[in-house]
């Protein structure tokens, strides 16, 4: 590995550690353990919006991820508490029930329910938030949760076409980004449990990947809206978000090392599908979606879509792809000088996005943001463990 792709994965990790985990667990938790949804651009709380369960757990994520790697001095109390407070409030028996309601969308700041809409999307996070109650808080707990939860889906949003209605009522289109968190999820908690039937609902959902997500005209462009039946939506049935295609990379690499069934899709020809489509003309950012011949939709760029770009370029470049570090390096330096570097007024915050000039597009630092951030240190930091212990 290069000299200076060390050195821009090594400055990102120390942005996370050094600045973005100090700045958000000392700002970004209410004294009663809720996570704040926004930092303004003092670092300060926004504190008058209402709290949506998926950024509560995404937080969780992160500090529970911080406590693992032994990243920041408080963690383990931070994301014990984190955990606790979260899973506290979404109404679980804890004792497997069956006549669980489901998890609420989203609390008013005062905390009571705002939103009890069943959201697929969310409940893909809760999930993923239970996984690390189950290795942090409590096992048996954690996975009778887990088990509710799945039920009330199983029971009340399966579709008969295959995956489940992304929300009740239902709505069309459908979606597999959805699909996609809870594909994630089950991985997660098949890993963490070893108990097969999560490892079932991951096949299922890789199935549904297979079979209906590709588009089969273009076996390499992964679709994001559906009719009912999983057929293209004619109305917005070319749109393609490159950062997904990137996400499901990295996904399906996990699901081959946990050695489920085989992947009939080639990972590093999906890479390079994304690369083809989805990369800037100035080749330094991702899009954030282009049409499925690979015209730009929306020339912005949001941050998330440059870190799952990096987690899949190391995928590849582990398999001996060596444009994919190529590519990693690159976009660590943009997302370094642009979504984090000097125009950002808060050291350890970020700028969401970026319109089709170049210039921000929020005002705010959004929790939301640093599920994905997290995501993209774990792996560089195993990257850089990996090729130094090859040394």
């Amino acid at each position: 590995m290069k000299r200076d792709t060390k050195t821009l994965f090594e400055r990102y990790l120390s942005w996370f550690k050094n600045e973005a985990l100090p700045l958000w667990t000392a700002n970004g938790i209410s004294k009663k353990g809720e996570l704040w949804e926004r930092l303004d651009h003092a670092g300060k709380p926004i504190t008058d919006l209402n709290q949506r369960v998926y950024v509560q757990c995404r937080q969780c994520l992160v500090f529970s991820e911080a406590y693992t790697k032994k990243w920041h001095s408080s963690s383990e109390e931070i994301a014990i508490n984190a955990l606790t407070a979260t899973i506290s409030r979404l109404g679980f028996s804890a004792l497997g029930n069956t006549d669980f309601s489901g998890v609420p969308f989203s609390f008013l700041p005062n905390g009571d329910v705002f939103d009890m809409r069943p959201d697929l999307y969310t409940y893909g996070f809760v999930l993923l938030a239970l996984v690390q109650y189950t290795k942090l808080v409590d096992e048996e707990k954690g996975i009778a949760c887990a088990d509710e939860l799945m039920h009330f889906l199983d029971t009340n949003m399966s579709s008969k076409y295959g995956g489940w209605v992304e929300s009740l009522p239902g709505k069309l289109p459908r979606r597999q980004n959805p699909h996609m968190h809870l594909f994630e999820a089950m991985l997660a908690m098949y890993e963490s449990t070893g108990l097969e039937r999560f490892g079932i609902y991951a096949d299922q959902l890789m199935t549904l990947f297979q079979n209906r997500f590709m588009r089969s005209d273009h076996p390499y462009r992964l679709l994001e809206f559906f009719k009912i039946n999983w057929l293209v939506d004619d109305d917005v049935g070319d749109i393609i978000e490159p950062g997904h295609m990137f996400e499901w990379v990295w996904l399906l690499n996990w699901y081959e090392r946990l050695e489920r069934n085989k992947v009939s899709i080639d990972l590093v020809h999906l890479f390079n599908e994304a690369v083809a489509i989805g990369v800037s003309e100035d080749k330094t950012r991702i899009l954030n979606s282009v049409d499925v011949s690979g015209r730009p939709i929306d020339g912005s760029s949001r941050y998330w879509p440059q870190t799952e770009a990096v987690k899949a370029a190391l995928v590849v470049a582990r398999r001996g792809e060596f444009q994919g570090l190529d590519l990693a390096a690159s976009l660590v330096d943009t997302i370094l000088d642009r979504f984090l570097g000097d125009d950002v007024p808060i050291r350890g915050g970020w700028i969401d996005g970026l319109d089709n000039t170049g210039n921000p597009i929020d005002d705010y630092n959004s929790a939301s943001a640093f599920y994905h951030y997290v995501g993209m240190a774990t792996e560089l930091e195993e990257f850089l463990s990996s090729t130094d212990k090859q040394k």
